[in-house]
């Protein structure tokens, strides 16, 4: 991408404007005291798309620019942050192969009536086009950029013929950035327009209720979820939004419905599990609620919202419940945050005890694992696998520790990859379990496997180049090491496949660049 840099103060202040034809582009950046900033996001402009030479034309204009491509409207930003500074030609390479820049030519005009003129001239005689503008408009959409998007959304002329559906959505998009720039009579305003033009646009349906939740309207919003039971029970969106207002509303029992069939819903979600408790608790029913808190601490754990899994514990064991539960995930919770020491002693104690669930077990596999422990290692990660025996991950780590640990591990791997036979790993431990017993052929389509699961990993890269230099095929085992060009793991293998090769200068080459790339950074 080339563009100019303009007021520009020092290194620490300036703005930018980028025009890249390759991917048809342009976007603004400012920089204010060392801080970024987006003006304009990298913005589609499919008329320079593939273009040798672009012709930039941008007006500013106090804090207002405004931007032609090739004469066609871009776009225009506001930002009163840099009043004037310098002027330069700007470029960015990137990574990838050299690129060259030329700035063919260049002109200004600074003086204030000229420069109001062509401001004048260029932005309204010149009126944006329609479909610009809504690239515009989109683009900072989903750059979570909401006031310029509802801006420029706003500014949408209604086309001559222009489908309802298609108004609709536009309609529907002003109101996704009122709503997140918490004006809520504004989104309603939106949505009512929206809803008029396509009243079967289930998102717009959806967020009116939402709406009603946020401006306290439970009455409205219990009525219109309970009036329309089809939409309601196929959504858990919806159903919780029918928790929150029968809840608000003292209905306790029919919110821990709502909230407890959301949560079957999508499990993936625990903050239904978490209404659901709390319904539950407010209803008196705390047997009920353990294992809803239960699901909820889970859910977070899968998310690594550990603050909020650690409180769904603390909930939990004033309920009373299952205390070895309850250690098993604090134990989990404390090996996340990096309290090894501490999770280990909760661990071992389970497993002494016979205690331990399956990801206990796992998680004291995994700390055994890194002290060099073996043989305990394997011992715990089967104990997982034949608590959780249908987890792939669990069987995996099984079959792992035993051919680490020098044991047969044919059953285990067998296991693993039945389970999961498309898993990039597990293909990678097959490679090297068949490598190790010098079925190299075989090694070599595992490892082939295991590369097109895991594109962006070396290590099952370098396994296959090793396999295939042990078979004598130097070219297929430096192809194998062409989408790794700095990584020096790759450069070093590279080395050594040339210096198999009798290619000694090549080597050399190859291996200084593997240390120059493992130097770590000053």
């Amino acid at each position: 991408a080339a563009g100019l840099v303009l007021r520009s103060s020092d290194a620490s202040s300036f703005a930018c404007v980028l025009v890249s034809p390759r991917d048809g582009t342009v976007r603004m950046d400012l920089v204010f005291n060392g801080t970024p900033r987006r003006l304009v996001p990298p913005l589609e402009c499919p008329w320079i798309l593939g273009r040798r030479t672009v012709e930039l034309t941008l007006v500013a204009r106090g804090p207002r620019y405004l931007a032609l491509l090739d004469g066609r409207w871009a776009f225009e930003a506001e930002d009163d942050a840099l009043e004037a500074g310098r002027l330069g030609f700007a470029a960015r390479c990137g990574e990838g192969a050299p690129v060259s820049f030329e700035l063919a030519g260049l002109g200004v005009e600074s003086r204030p009536v000229e420069v109001e003129v062509d401001y004048l001239r260029l932005g309204r005689v010149l009126e944006a086009d329609r479909e610009q503008r809504r690239r515009l408009a989109l683009a900072h959409f989903r750059a979570a950029d909401w006031l310029p998007a509802l801006v420029h959304l706003r500014k949408l002329p209604e086309r001559a013929g222009q489908a309802p559906v298609d108004r609709a959505e536009e309609l529907f998009l002003q109101a996704e950035c009122c709503l997140r720039l918490e004006s809520l009579d504004d989104a309603e305003r939106a949505l009512d327009a929206c809803l008029a033009l396509d009243p079967s646009l289930d998102k717009a349906v959806e967020e009116r209720f939402n709406l009603f939740y946020l401006k306290g309207r439970y009455r409205e919003l219990r009525d219109g979820l309970e009036a329309d039971p089809e939409r309601t029970g196929r959504s858990p969106r919806l159903l919780n939004l029918l928790g929150h207002a029968r809840y608000n509303m003292g209905a306790w029992e029919g919110a821990a419905s709502a909230y407890g069939e959301a949560a079957r819903l999508d499990p993936d979600m625990p903050i239904y599990a978490l209404n659901h408790a709390r319904s539950l608790e407010q209803a008196g029913d705390r047997a009920a609620a353990a294992p809803a808190w239960l699901d909820a601490a889970r859910g977070f754990f899968a998310q690594e919202a550990w603050d909020d899994a650690a409180a769904c514990s603390a909930r939990l064991r004033e309920l009373k419940y299952d205390p070895a539960a309850l250690d098993s995930l604090d134990a989990r919770l404390a090996l996340a945050r990096g309290d090894r020491a501490h999770a280990e002693r909760i661990l071992a104690r389970l497993a002494r005890k016979g205690l331990d669930d399956a990801p206990a077990a796992y998680a004291h596999a995994t700390i055994l694992a890194a002290e060099g422990k073996r043989a305990l290692a394997l011992e715990a990660f089967r104990r997982a696998a034949e608590l959780e025996p249908d987890k792939p991950k669990y069987l995996a780590s099984l079959a792992e520790a035993a051919f680490l640990s020098g044991a047969d591990c044919d059953a285990e791997l067998a296991a693993a990859l039945e389970s999961a036979p498309g898993d990039g790993w597990t293909l990678n431990l097959a490679g090297q379990v068949a490598a190790s017993r010098g079925r190299r052929e075989e090694a070599v389509d595992f490892f082939r496997g295991s590369v097109a699961a895991l594109p962006g990993s070396v290590e099952p890269a370098i396994n296959l180049s090793d396999a295939l230099l042990s078979l004598g095929r130097h070219d297929e085992a430096m192809a194998a090491l062409s989408s790794f060009g700095t990584v020096a793991a790759a450069a070093n293998q590279r080395g050594n496949v040339l210096a198999a090769a009798g290619r000694i200068r090549e080597a050399a080459a190859e291996y200084r660049a593997a240390l120059a790339s493992a130097e770590p950074a000053d």
